[in-house]
C-alpha cells in the first residue's frame, strides 16, 4: 500500500485531513502547492476530482469539502460521496463559498472516494476532511418545511413583500438568502433538466410544461410566424423578446399561469444595476397564487432568463440561451436585488400598491459594441412598432441617446448614474413600469442617425473640426487603422501599418493615403512610432486622444480599414458598413462566425485562419503574431473587391 495512502488509515480521533495532493485530478484540475488548493479553470464537463480511495472499515463517516465556485454564470457542480462505485451521498454546490458536507454509511471495508462532477464550472477546493462519527451521533435535521416557511416569511417582510412582522428577530437578509441557496432541498435546473424533476414539480403545483413554455415563447422565435418578424430581430442571436413591446403595450407583464389555466400579470418591475458590463437587470414580480420572481434583460439580449419560485425554493433558467442570457451568476444577480429591496424597503413596499407608468430603460450597459448592436437598436425598434413611452437614461456615454433620437420627441424622465441605489430609487419614486428594449441587427437607417449624431456633436463640441476632417480626406484614400496596447494586441502592428500602406500606395491611383491611428490613448506610443516612420510617405493622423464622435466620423469617411475584432471593429462595420480587414486572437476570431449578420446585408469584411495567428497564450485577451503580408494580402483583396463592387459586380466575404 502507498505510504501516504497507509499514513491516512491511521487517523488521530477518527478525523483525517485529506492532503490535496494525494487527490486525482482531471479536465484540467491542478494542485497549486503555493496556495495548497485544487484548481479547476472550467471549459469542461465530468470528474474533475476524485480520491484519494482512503481505507476504512464500516462505519458512519462524514467528508467535509471547503469550496469556492469561481466567475461561473450558473453553477453546476456537485459533490459526490462514493463507496466501490455506489454514490453514499451527492451535494449541489451554489454558494460562491461553501462547506459542503456528506454523510454516508460504510457498511464492509472499503476505499472512501470524494468526486467533483461539474459542467464547466469552475472551482478551487480549499480543504477536505473525513470523520468518522461515533453511530449514536445526532446528525443536524435538514430544515423543516415549518422552518423554510419562516424563512420564506422573514424573506418576504424583508423585502417589503409582507407587511406582518415575524414575532422572532429575523435574521439579516444576506444570512436567510443563504439559507436558501444552502437548502438541500433547493432546485436550480436549467429548462432541460425539467423531465427529470417533473414529480417535484409538481408537487409543488408547478405545471412543468408551463415553465417550458415561458421560455420557448418570449424568448425564442419557436411559436412565431415568419411574418411576425419584427424590425431590427433578424441578426444574431436568433430570439424574438416578443414580450418586451407587448409589455410596453399593456403595461404590464403577462405570462401563461406556472401553476394552472388563466394568466399571470405584473405591474411591478425592479431595475437593479449589475456590477459587469452595468446592465439593467429587471426583474418582474408576481405574488398571486404564488411568489414568484421571473428575470429579464439579466444580458446583452434582453431575454427573459429565469423564474424564481420563492415559495417553492425552485430555480429555473434558460439552457438554450444559457451563455447568451445571463452575463452574471443568477445567485448574485438575485443577492443583489433582494439586498437592494430590503435596503428600500419602505420605498419597495409603497411602489407595489401604486398605479405604474409603462416606460423604456436604456443607456446604462458599459460595453460599446453591445451599446449599439442591443441597446441603441432596442430603442429604434421600439419607435418603429409606434411606441413613444416615457425613458429613463443613462448618464450620456458613448453617443449620447438624446442626440441619436433627437428627431423621435423621446420623453425624457430622467438621466441617471450608474448608481445601483440611485437608479432603484428613480425607478420606485416615479413609479415606472421599465421595460428594455433591445435588438439584434442594425440597418442603414439607423446607421444613418448615427452618423447625424456623431457629426452634430462634434461639431458642436469642437467647432469647426468637421470642416477639418473634410478638408484632410478632400480627394484622399482613407485608410483606417486600428491599434491596440493594453491586451489582444497584434505584435507586429507598426510593420503591419507600413506593409499596407506600401501595399496599397500603387493601387490609390493619383490619391494620396490618409492613414487614421485608431486607439485607446495608451496607444499613443505606437501611434507616435506608425507617424515617425510614415511621416515621409502618407499623411498620418493619431485619433488616439480624438472625442469618440471624432472616431466615428473618421469610421464613416475611411475608404478602407485594418481593425481588432471587439468594440474598435464596430463602427467600421456595424455602424460605416466599410470594407476592410479584421483580426484578433483565437476566440474572437471565433465570433466571425456572426459578426457580419449584425449589419443586414453587410458583406465586405476579410479575417485570417486560425492557424495563420500565433497566440502568446491561449487564452481570451491574449496578444498573437501574424504575417504582415498576410494582412496586406487581405487588404489589397478588399479594395480590390470594393472597386469591383463600384463597378456593379458585387463584393463577397473574403478568406484567405
Amino acid at each position: 500500500m502507498d505510504a501516504g495512502v497507509e499514513a491516512l488509515s491511521q487517523p488521530s480521533d477518527f478525523f483525517w485531513h485529506v492532503p490535496l495532493e494525494r487527490m486525482s485530478c482531471a479536465l484540467g484540475t491542478a494542485h497549486a502547492p503555493a496556495s495548497d488548493t485544487l484548481n479547476f479553470p472550467g471549459g469542461g464537463t465530468g470528474f474533475a476530482l476524485y480520491g484519494p480511495y482512503l481505507p476504512v472499515q464500516p462505519g458512519l463517516y462524514e467528508v467535509e469539502v471547503d469550496i469556492a465556485l469561481t466567475g461561473q454564470k450558473n453553477p453546476k457542480l456537485y459533490l459526490d460521496l462514493w463507496i466501490e462505485g455506489h454514490v453514499l451521498a451527492k451535494r449541489a454546490v451554489l454558494l460562491d463559498r461553501a462547506r459542503i458536507v456528506l454523510r454516508g454509511w460504510v457498511h464492509t471495508e472499503s476505499r472512501l472516494e470524494v468526486r467533483a462532477h461539474t459542467a464547466n464550472t469552475a472551482f478551487v477546493v480549499h480543504r477536505i476532511t473525513v470523520t468518522r462519527l461515533d453511530p449514536g451521533t445526532v446528525i443536524p435535521r435538514a430544515p423543516s418545511e415549518a422552518g423554510r416557511g419562516l424563512r420564506r416569511r422573514q424573506l418576504r417582510t424583508a423585502m417589503g413583500v409582507d407587511n406582518a412582522q415575524s414575532r422572532e428577530q429575523a435574521p439579516p437578509v444576506a444570512d436567510l438568502l443563504d439559507a436558501t441557496f444552502s437548502d438541500p432541498g433547493f432546485l436550480l435546473l436549467d429548462d432541460s433538466e425539467i423531465p427529470a424533476h417533473e414529480t417535484v414539480l409538481e408537487r409543488c403545483g408547478i405545471q412543468p410544461l408551463a415553465v417550458q413554455l415561458l421560455f420557448a415563447r418570449n424568448n425564442t422565435r419557436l411559436l412565431q410566424e415568419l411574418e411576425d418578424a419584427q424590425a431590427l430581430m433578424n441578426g444574431y442571436p436568433d430570439v424574438a423578446n416578443a414580450f418586451q413591446l407587448d409589455s410596453l403595450s399593456d403595461g404590464a407583464f403577462s405570462i401563461p399561469s406556472l401553476f394552472g389555466p388563466g394568466t399571470m400579470v405584473s405591474r411591478t418591475s425592479f431595475p437593479v444595476l449589475s456590477p459587469i458590463q452595468s446592465i439593467v437587470n429587471l426583474f418582474y414580480e408576481f405574488t398571486e397564487p404564488h411568489h414568484v420572481i421571473v428575470g429579464v434583460s439579466t444580458s446583452w439580449i434582453g431575454a427573459l432568463s429565469f423564474v424564481w419560485f420563492v415559495d417553492k425554493d425552485v430555480l429555473v433558467y434558460d439552457a438554450r440561451l444559457h451563455w447568451l442570457a445571463d452575463y452574471e451568476a443568477t445567485l448574485p444577480v438575485l443577492r443583489a436585488f433582494v439586498e437592494v429591496c430590503a435596503r428600500h424597503r419602505i420605498a419597495a413596499q409603497a411602489y407595489r400598491t401604486t398605479a405604474k407608468t409603462p416606460a423604456c430603460i436604456a443607456g446604462f450597459i458599459s460595453n460599446m459594441g453591445h451599446y449599439f448592436w442591443n441597446e441603441v437598436s432596442g430603442i429604434e425598434r421600439m419607435l418603429r412598432a409606434g411606441h413613444r413611452p416615457a425613458i429613463l437614461l443613462a448618464a450620456p456615454r458613448w453617443l449620447p441617446m438624446r442626440d441619436i433620437f433627437a428627431g423621435d420627441d423621446l420623453a425624457v424622465v430622467a438621466e441617471v448614474e450608474l448608481d445601483r441605489d440611485g437608479l432603484f430609487l428613480t425607478a420606485l419614486s416615479r413609479n415606472l413600469f421599465l421595460v428594455r428594449p433591445t435588438g439584434n441587427a442594425i440597418d442603414g437607417a439607423l446607421a444613418g442617425k448615427i452618423e447625424g449624431a456623431a457629426r452634430r456633436m462634434l461639431d458642436r463640441e469642437h467647432l469647426g473640426r468637421i470642416a477639418q476632417i473634410e478638408a484632410a480626406a478632400h480627394g484622399a484614400f482613407v485608410l483606417f487603422f486600428n491599434l491596440r496596447a493594453h491586451n489582444k494586441s497584434w505584435i507586429e502592428q507598426v510593420d503591419g501599418a507600413a506593409e499596407i500602406v506600401a501595399r496599397l500606395q500603387p493601387l490609390t491611383g493619383s490619391r494620396r493615403i490618409v492613414l487614421v491611428l485608431d486607439g485607446y490613448t495608451d496607444c499613443a506610443e505606437i501611434a507616435a512610432t506608425i507617424r515617425e516612420r510614415l511621416a515621409s510617405t502618407c499623411e498620418v493622423i493619431d485619433g488616439t486622444r480624438a472625442p469618440f464622435a471624432e472616431t466615428l466620423v473618421w469610421a464613416y469617411r475611411c475608404d478602407l480599414f485594418v481593425a481588432v475584432i471587439g468594440s474598435g471593429l464596430v463602427p467600421l462595420t456595424w455602424l460605416a458598413a466599410k470594407p476592410g480587414v479584421c483580426h484578433g486572437d483565437h476566440r474572437h476570431l471565433d465570433q466571425m462566425s456572426f459578426w457580419p449578420l449584425i449589419r443586414l446585408g453587410y458583406d465586405r469584411l476579410s479575417w485570417p485562419r486560425h492557424e495563420d495567428v500565433a497566440m502568446v497564450e491561449d487564452a481570451w485577451y491574449a496578444n498573437y503574431s501574424m504575417s504582415p503580408s498576410l494582412i496586406a494580402d487581405l487588404a489589397v483583396a478588399q479594395l480590390h473587391a470594393s472597386e469591383d463592387n463600384t463597378a456593379g459586380s458585387g463584393t463577397h466575404l473574403i478568406r484567405v
